[in-house]
């Protein structure tokens, strides 16, 4: 009898033990997703999105990654040239730009696991409550409304390789544009704006 209490001990101090390192899990992918979040790097929060879209989302971390690379240079030449004007692709390439999470409270409901955060851009969030699922031996969690919404036209056929093309182009026409600022080949913010244009069109990234 002392044997088979003591095996019921050790096996409840186990089962407790292992519990403890899931919430200690999903604790954990809870603040790598707030930080990638509010990071604004689309690299940084693919690896914590679950269900197609973290799928999706991976397979555009790098081009979001290097469109963001070259924007920073572009507007850097902008502003050591002093030439006044804003990137206007810059949305496009920091689709996270100062947005805010806040955890309030992990729950679970039968066989799921929710988190009630609030989110939204820095200073207006709204509450809304997420999954967190585990795939592949790690806990990821679903998108914000917002986000989701903002993605659902990649999830669509082929439309993800589709925006990685676009990104790549885009980071090609920002990495010349820094350049021509650079070495002041451009030199006046109409110059810019129509180099732009024309290496836009040129590289099929807008209809004429």
């Amino acid at each position: 009898m002392r044997t088979l209490l003591l095996s019921l001990s050790l096996g409840l101090v186990g089962l407790t033990a292992a519990s403890a390192a899931q919430d200690d899990a999903r604790a954990a992918a809870l603040a790598a997703f707030k930080t990638a979040v509010e990071s604004g790097s689309v690299k940084d929060l693919a690896p914590h999105v679950a269900g197609k879209p973290g799928q999706v989302l991976r397979r555009l971390a790098e081009p979001y990654a290097k469109a963001r690379t070259a924007a920073e240079r572009f507007e850097t030449a902008l502003a050591e040239k002093n030439i006044a004007l804003e990137n206007p692709f810059a949305a496009s390439v920091r689709p996270l730009a100062d947005l805010q999470v806040d955890v309030l409270e992990i729950t679970k409901d039968k066989d799921r696991h929710l988190v009630r955060v609030r989110f939204g851009p820095r200073g207006r969030t709204n509450e809304e409550v997420l999954g967190l699922v585990e795939e592949e031996g790690a806990w990821r969690v679903t998108l914000p409304a917002a986000l989701a919404k903002d993605l659902e036209p990649a999830l669509r056929d082929n439309a993800a390789d589709q925006r990685a093309r676009q990104l790549e182009t885009l980071s090609e026409i920002l990495d010349q544009l820094a350049r021509d600022v650079s070495n002041a080949s451009l030199k006046t913010r109409d110059d810019v704006l129509l180099r732009l244009l024309l290496l836009s069109r040129e590289k099929n990234l807008i209809r004429p």
